[in-house]
């Protein structure tokens, strides 16, 4: 069975879609899940090292990685991760002229007065790519 076969068994059997969210503000995972809706889970990790713990233990099909001002995140997540590297689509929120410091691939969010539902599209666009 090819994968976007398996993807529509998956929605009709209702199996939530799991997306790994790298931020080390505790409200933004949770603000991110309300935007997504119920056909998401979402699993929250302040740090580069509760992520990969997290990926071992789960298979996602987007990261999000909150590299906004409010998040100490940040650098040493993107570089502990080592992005360029991972399979499943990346998302970041990054603060206005900071996108072109990503790795290649990364599909960057500029963090705005609302990012949130311009980042839930994001996610949805990607994972459906």
């Amino acid at each position: 069975m090819r994968q976007s076969q398996l993807d529509s068994v998956a929605e009709e059997m209702g199996v939530q879609k799991n997306i790994l969210i790298v931020s080390s503000d505790p409200t933004f995972a949770s603000l991110v899940e309300r935007e997504l809706g119920p056909d998401f889970e979402i699993h929250a990790a302040a740090t580069d090292i509760a992520a990969y713990a997290l990926m071992d233990a789960y298979n996602y099909e987007c990261l999000v990685i909150d590299l906004s001002a409010r998040s100490i995140a940040g650098s040493a997540t993107v570089s502990g991760l080592r992005i360029s590297s991972l399979t499943i689509p990346v998302v970041a929120l990054v603060l206005p002229g900071s996108e072109d410091r990503l790795p290649p691939g990364t599909i960057a969010c500029i963090s705005d007065a609302d990012p949130i539902p311009y980042l839930a599209r994001m996610i949805r666009e990607a994972i459906s790519a």
